[in-house]
């Protein structure tokens, strides 16, 4: 069985911005890309097509999207909400509540989707059984007055764009 671990890092009023690991027995959890969706908002306060999955653990299928005429993957059973697929895509425009896979280069704006997409539906070919568990791990994400970034409320990772946490020979591995 297959687990991603979907962890949000950044969100804002436009979209959410997270890391998608896949989580192998035995093993440290594995960077697959990172994500993208509408914001996070509290439990009550959603916007039909413009929030993200609430924070959970969800069934993954793979099925034929009408929509996009190709096999992608399924959230089962979110609350609320039907058809939250993980698809390509390269901003918040691109979603209507659904996971975009990719590489973050700038705010709210992803690249190499499509690679990305590849990648995830191939791993569920080889293995359909597959869970994705989503947390929202972000913190206030403005740099705080003063230079004690290291502080337990704000660890100095919360306040950085994703790109700047990974380094770049993660990424390069991700291409190939």
């Amino acid at each position: 069985m297959i687990t991603f671990h979907l962890s949000r890092q950044e969100n804002t009023e436009s979209y959410c911005m997270g890391r998608l690991f896949v989580l192998v027995p035995d093993s440290e959890p594995r960077l697959l890309c990172d994500t993208l969706e509408p914001p996070s908002r509290p439990f009550g306060s959603a916007v039909k097509g413009k929030t993200a999955v609430p924070a959970g653990s969800y069934d993954l299928d793979l099925t034929l999207s009408p929509k996009f005429g190709r096999q992608l993957p399924i959230l089962v059973g979110v609350p609320a909400m039907s058809g939250v697929r993980i698809h390509r895509g390269n901003t918040a425009a691109d979603t209507a509540g659904c996971i975009l896979p990719g590489r973050y280069v700038a705010p709210g704006r992803l690249v190499e989707s499509t690679p990305a997409e590849i990648r995830i539906v191939q791993m569920l070919l080889n293995d359909p059984d597959a869970v994705i568990n989503i947390s929202d791990d972000f913190l206030e994400t403005s740099l705080p007055a003063d230079d004690d970034l290291a502080t337990p409320l704000r660890p100095f990772a919360a306040s950085l764009p994703i790109r700047r946490l990974v380094p770049d020979h993660v990424w390069a591995t991700l291409a190939a």
